[in-house]
């Protein structure tokens, strides 16, 4: 019986020192989750991303001396199956992991070469798409003791040979860190209204609808400040208010009151018989300020643009008669004023190259006669332009096309 336990006991020790050998020191493993087809790293409090990021965050600078001293590799493995593709599967999982790999760059002063990465168009566990970080630390081995060396007879000399080559271990590759884009180009339609001595709606008891349509360059300078160049063009029509029916208009453009006594030589109609149509180039330089990030340093796919602008504007407006469509005012105005305003826009975030925006904009015209009514001898009204738009906008260079404004 002792014979036995003996040889059990030399079995069971080599093989309880071979797992002591081969147990990690420390080992860490962190879940990321995104949500489908959005390739942003949110961490938001009290979530479990957040939780995740502070537990490998403190692992991180607890080990980062080895970490960055080349002993081990931070290894960052990205899965995703929300695209119509393989190919686009591990293009998404890909920005996904180098997302992550960022945040470990900037936050905890790694570098790429401390990273080995993987892309995988498919799940983790039944979940997708997730960014998985795993780190392992092995426990070192005491040196073993070295035997006295015998003396050993001298070699015979050996001829000169050129020493082996030792093979030299592939490079991995690398990744390259996210480059985010600060140019857009954009594409916007909608509608004007004009407010002045004659408006676009509650107008001969109609309301008129008209176009507008233009380009937006921009240049994004941060998340938080950036500009932009607007250039549109558009028309509409606009009539007299509706209590403004007691009043005449002379062919020069001069409105009189119905009950007085006219000069001689002046003839007019109904101010509630004539309309006017506009078309305009407007031009604007723009100040785009993110008020999203005013608030929070969170990134959000959906952003709340405030544009205070100066701008250029051309009118060229014509008053007709409402009967025959005839123009009226003998004259016709066609000059460049200046306009002070700006646009509230709300834009979302569609993929890394497209985002899509609603604004509204608002402009204080400088020149009241632009609506060829030279002379209102019975009150001055503050004229405005108002316009409507949607639009989509193309984002411009960049190896991850994502703009600043979402960093």
């Amino acid at each position: 019986m002792k014979k036995i336990m003996f040889f059990a006991l030399l079995l069971v020790c080599p093989m309880m020192a071979l797992a002591q050998e081969h147990r990690p020191a420390d080992h860490t493993k962190v879940v990321f989750m995104f949500e489908p087809q959005d390739d942003m790293f949110y961490m938001r409090e009290s979530t479990p991303n957040q939780r995740e990021w502070a537990r490998l965050s403190d692992f991180v600078n607890k080990h980062k001396t080895i970490i960055r001293n080349g002993e081990i590799k931070v290894h960052v493995t990205s899965y995703s199956i929300a695209m119509h593709s393989a190919p686009s599967n591990r293009l998404l999982a890909k920005t996904m992991a180098n997302r992550v790999k960022t945040e470990l760059i900037l936050k905890n002063g790694l570098k790429e070469e401390d990273f080995k990465t993987l892309n995988k168009a498919e799940t983790y566990e039944g979940k997708a798409p997730v960014v998985v970080v795993e780190i392992t630390i092995p426990e070192k081995n005491a040196p073993a003791p070295k035997p006295t060396p015998a003396p050993a007879p001298a070699p015979a000399p050996r001829p000169e040979t050129t020493p082996a080559t030792a093979p030299q271990p592939e490079p991995e590759p690398v990744v390259a860190p996210i480059e985010y884009s600060h140019w857009t180009l954009g594409l916007n339609v909608g509608v004007p209204f004009f407010y002045g001595d004659m408006v676009s709606w509650e107008a001969n008891n109609n309301f008129h609808v008209g176009y507008l349509a233009g380009l937006q360059l921009g240049y994004q300078i941060s998340p938080t400040f950036g500009l932009s160049l607007t250039g549109d063009y558009g028309a509409n029509k606009a009539g007299p208010r509706i209590r403004d029916k007691r009043y005449y208009l002379s062919p020069e453009g001069n409105m009189y009151e119905r009950f007085e006594e006219l000069p001689a030589n002046v003839t007019g109609v109904e101010f509630n018989d004539v309309y006017q149509k506009t078309s305009l180039i407007n031009l604007g330089l723009h100040l785009d300020i993110n008020m999203n990030k005013i608030f929070t340093s969170r990134p959000n796919r959906l952003n709340v643009i405030l544009s205070p602008a100066v701008y250029g504007q051309n009118f060229s407006t014509k008053i007709l008669s409402d009967s025959d469509d005839k123009q009226y005012v003998t004259t016709k105005y066609n000059d460049w004023s200046l306009g002070l305003g700006g646009d509230l826009a709300l834009r979302m975030r569609a993929s890394d190259l497209v985002d899509l925006q609603l604004k509204g904009t608002g402009i204080w015209i400088n020149k009241d006669e632009y609506d060829n009514i030279s002379e209102n001898k019975i009150k001055e009204y503050t004229h405005w332009m108002w316009g409507a738009q949607v639009g989509i906008i193309f984002k411009l260079g960049g190896n991850q096309r994502t703009n600043v404004l979402y960093k």
